[in-house]
């Protein structure tokens, strides 16, 4: 039987899973994007966040003694860390220096400090004191820890809306002027999906928000109030992975699509220069290994176009030319400077502009799409315009026009 107490116990978990469930699968990702770590950081804060509110509000007053240190900074570190995250969605986090990084993360620090100087000096006794009083700012009297209690709501109210404003006005000026880049050059940073950043960026706010007033607004188990907070956090959080997710695998894609002026093409009149590139940097295989696999793959791929399958791998791949994974990794890695999904993507859309180039029938763009292998127009989207600088659409267009 369900009691009030299992209700409120599982409307906090549920957010904490959730998360939990994003973040574990961005740590069991074998190879990393230059946002993944950030990502990964961003939903671990969110996570650790809702862990410690959920033990402040289910009443485990002597765990809460020991975590009060972090509640706050954790809410208020989230904000920077989806800064660094954008930032690196735009290639642009190499520009920030470790003390501007530092300086981002001034107001969750500040907050620490308060708190070692204010809730820190008081004795065992009066921690317990404070637990057991109320914190709703419109229930509580500052009492003897009336200091602490000050900090928290100066740091909710003030700090945490100044954040929130600042973020704002700094999220839109950044990408206005990538969105300005990108109509200088329609290739640039093809695999950022706006609406997508929107929702994350939203989402991101709605959870802040929502822990911040459910800290100010809400006492221990008052279920109401933890069914409207939790189902918000629940909400936010979700959408923030999913998404988060999203774009994560879409940049793994477009990685590369176009990059390093080929996919490979063995012809006697440009080996020699691939040749050279063997040569260029220290490789984990030999040059003639490189020669060999390069020479496997490009037969197959033109052969017999094995990536059509939307389900084709590399395991796929080792088992047609029957080389080891260990050898062709390295290769396509280090000598053709790509990454598996960009390989096979490249071959893609070379596949979709030579249908658009030659097909008569009116083929629709999501048509085209899945018959060349992309398992989402997204991604085919991205990857075209990575490639060619254009939409599909745009890339019919000009090509009637061209006529």
């Amino acid at each position: 039987m369900l009691t009030q107490n299992n209700i409120i116990i599982i409307l906090y978990s549920l957010p904490i899973y959730q998360l939990l469930f994003y973040t574990i699968q961005l740590i069991s990702f074998k190879k990393s994007n230059p946002s993944r770590k950030y990502l990964g950081l961003l939903l671990l804060t969110m996570t650790l966040f809702l862990l410690v509110n959920a033990i402040y509000h289910l009443g485990y007053i002597n765990m809460m003694t020991k975590l009060y240190y972090l509640y706050i900074p954790l809410i208020m570190a989230l904000l920077p860390v989806f800064y660094l995250y954008i930032n690196s969605l735009t290639n642009k986090n190499y520009e920030i220096l470790w003390f501007s990084r530092f300086v981002l993360f001034i107001p969750p620090l500040f907050v620490l400090v308060l708190n070692l100087l204010t809730y820190g000096l008081l004795t065992s006794h009066r921690r317990q004191m404070f637990f057991n009083d109320d914190h709703t700012i419109f229930g509580a009297s500052l009492g003897s820890a009336g200091l602490p209690l000050l900090v928290l709501w100066l740091s909710l109210l003030v700090l945490l809306a100044l954040q929130i404003i600042l973020a704002v006005s700094k999220f839109r000026s950044l990408i206005d002027t990538e969105k300005a880049l990108i109509k200088q050059q329609p290739g640039y940073l093809a695999h950022l999906q706006f609406k997508w950043l929107n929702i994350i960026t939203a989402s991101l706010l709605v959870f802040i928000v929502a822990g911040a007033l459910q800290i100010l607004l809400s006492g221990p188990k008052d279920l109401p109030s933890s069914v409207a907070f939790n189902i918000l956090m629940l909400i936010s959080g979700g959408l923030a992975g999913y998404y988060g997710m999203k774009q994560d695998i879409l940049l793994t894609e477009v990685a590369g699509v176009g990059s390093v002026g080929r996919p490979i093409v063995l012809t006697a009149s440009n080996s020699e220069n691939i040749n050279d590139t063997l040569n260029t940097n220290e490789r984990s295989v030999s040059d003639e290994e490189a020669e060999e696999v390069i020479k496997k793959v490009e037969t197959l791929f033109q052969n017999e176009k094995p990536y059509l399958d939307k389900r084709y791998s590399i395991d796929d791949l080792c088992r047609q030319i029957n080389t080891r994974r260990s050898k062709v990794t390295p290769v396509i890695n280090e000598v053709i400077g790509k990454n598996f999904h960009s390989l096979i993507n490249d071959y893609r859309v070379r596949e979709a502009i030579r249908i658009m180039e030659t097909d008569e029938s009116n083929l629709t763009m999501d048509t085209i799409g899945d018959m060349v292998g992309f398992h989402s127009r997204s991604t085919f989207y991205a990857c075209f315009k990575k490639y060619t600088g254009q939409t599909p659409k745009e890339f019919i267009i000009s090509g009637k026009t061209g006529r």
